[in-house]
């Protein structure tokens, strides 16, 4: 009992381990529920590996970030290679006329290609819109259907079942050349009868789901039907711009080998081979000196975060080899940080005991609220736990007519005798106790009210009458020094004088 009276201290936030001790080991599905009790400081052990997770991911994006700058070093110092020769190209093209018509036709399919690109850019979100929009109908479709054949073979189970019965029925009865058989039993008729009309009424359900699914298919064929032009003419239009685009790509690429090949022709043997592969089209002198501009400026900036590599060597990998690798032995030096140091098979335990308690806190809350209906109060359990990750509670809310929400202590005292009354009872209930022994000696004397105890017994006996889960229960009251002024009915009274 004391850890029930523990449990009435306060009801607002009970203390996890005065409800677990409770049940703990009252039943076998209650075996060392205590272990639950560990949690918490598993836990805090977790939000420590954690942060220390945390450090070290920080750490993973700092190298991931200086990787990141070193390759696009890498990278402008080869754009910057290429400018320079784009920026000779572009000054040696002033001086050929045929250069000068293919590099300008090249410059025309390149501005086409890119605006090409662009609208394919807008025109490809709203053809996936409305492509996405079509697949989820049909899918919708599709699935609905499944939905009906699984209905009808729920329908056709049910129609076999009565047919089934039905069989019973018939052989039960004697037929007139064997009237002088005994009568069939009395009592199987009607629960034969009731379960065809059960299952008469599921089928009846079933039909009804189905007749809904086909108004659902109807209507996402409907939709379907409503954006398919819509659909058609995106897709028309998606698809003539891709061509469009791959055969721009495909100009682009024969332009440049001509021009080059032209090049090749026409410049000194001392000149070296002009490589335009990687040239989107030339610009003028004048803007690819301003990009190597800006380019030097970048390396500039680039330059005091990245000391370590070999500036004068960009082909040379050895230094970001070396910082990939000193990473990687930083990882496997704090490996270890990764495993959270409790047996794999305690702490699924723990946690299977934890789901228990769920089902306990659950249990307890539909039991309770099964009598506070009476006077029309309903309680929630939920389990918190503090800030620091230290303690359990069971904290409850309490609502008067289903609206009205209340802690304990704004309760009236007959509400408040009746909830701590019914708070025992349902334990007893949930423990599986067959004769269930209630004294108001069980309770503190703030709750042994003479008239509040009497009227909650009142009205709690005859539920354990109606309900056919509480029906099994014995419930034996022993009352100390509070005189009953007005007999209850159905229950038998032993007087024990002193």
């Amino acid at each position: 009992m004391d850890h029930f009276n523990a449990l009435l201290t306060n009801l607002s936030a009970i203390p996890l381990k005065d409800f677990v001790l409770i049940f703990d080991g009252k039943s076998k599905e209650f075996t060392q529920l205590r272990d639950v009790l560990n949690l918490p400081e598993i836990l805090e052990k977790l939000q420590s590996i954690t942060f220390s997770n945390i450090a070290l991911i920080q750490q993973f994006y700092e190298k991931i970030d200086f990787l990141l700058t070193v390759f696009n070093f890498y990278l402008l110092s080869e754009k910057k290679e290429m400018l320079l020769k784009e920026l000779e190209l572009s000054k040696y093209k002033d001086f050929s006329s045929q250069i000068a018509a293919k590099t300008n036709l090249l410059n025309k399919l390149t501005k086409n290609l890119n605006e090409n690109k662009k609208r394919l850019s807008y025109h490809k979100e709203d053809f996936y819109n409305i492509k996405n929009q079509r697949d989820q109908i049909i899918k919708n479709i599709n699935s609905y259907k499944l939905e009906i054949q699984k209905l009808n073979k729920e329908k056709k189970d049910c129609f076999n079942q009565i047919n089934k019965i039905t069989r019973q029925l018939d052989s039960n009865f004697p037929t007139e050349k064997k009237f002088t058989d005994p009568p069939p039993n009395k009592g199987e008729m009607p629960s034969k009868a009731e379960l065809i009309k059960s299952l008469q009424s599921k089928a009846k359900e079933i039909q009804y789901e189905i007749k809904q699914l086909n108004s659902k298919i109807k209507s996402e064929q409907e939709k379907l039907k409503n954006i398919t032009p819509n659909f058609e003419r995106l897709e028309s239009d998606y698809n003539s711009l891709i061509s469009s685009i791959k055969n721009d790509e495909k100009r682009i690429i024969d332009l440049k080998n001509e021009l080059e090949k032209t090049l090749t022709r026409n410049r000194s043997e001392k000149d070296n081979k002009v490589d335009l592969s990687k040239i989107e089209y030339l610009k003028p002198a004048k803007e690819i000196e301003k990009e190597l501009r800006e380019i030097d400026s970048d390396l500039k900036t680039i330059l005091p975060e990245i000391t370590s590599l070999d500036i004068e060597n960009p082909q040379e990998f050895s230094s970001i080899v070396k910082v990939i690798s000193e990473f990687k032995n930083s990882i496997m030096k704090d490996i270890k940080n990764l495993k959270t140091g409790y047996d794999k098979e305690k702490l699924l335990s723990i946690v299977e005991k934890y789901r228990t308690l769920e089902v306990v806190k659950g249990e307890l809350e539909d039991s309770l609220n099964n009598f506070l209906a009476l006077i029309n109060l309903k309680i929630q359990f939920k389990l918190t736990i503090s800030q620091d990750l230290k303690n359990f509670y069971i904290t409850s809310k309490i609502f008067r007519d289903n609206k009205n929400k209340l802690n304990f202590e704004e309760l009236t005292t007959p509400e408040k005798v009746f909830l701590v009354i019914s708070l025992y009872l349902s334990i007893e209930i949930i423990l599986n106790s067959q004769n269930i022994i209630f004294s108001n000696l069980f309770i503190p004397n703030e709750y042994n009210k003479r008239g509040s105890l009497y009227r909650t017994i009142r009205k709690v006996l005859p539920l354990f009458e109606k309900d056919s889960d509480l029906k099994d229960f014995n419930l034996v009251f022993i009352i100390s020094n509070l005189e009953m002024k007005k007999p209850i009915e159905n229950i038998k009274i032993i007087k024990i004088n002193q």
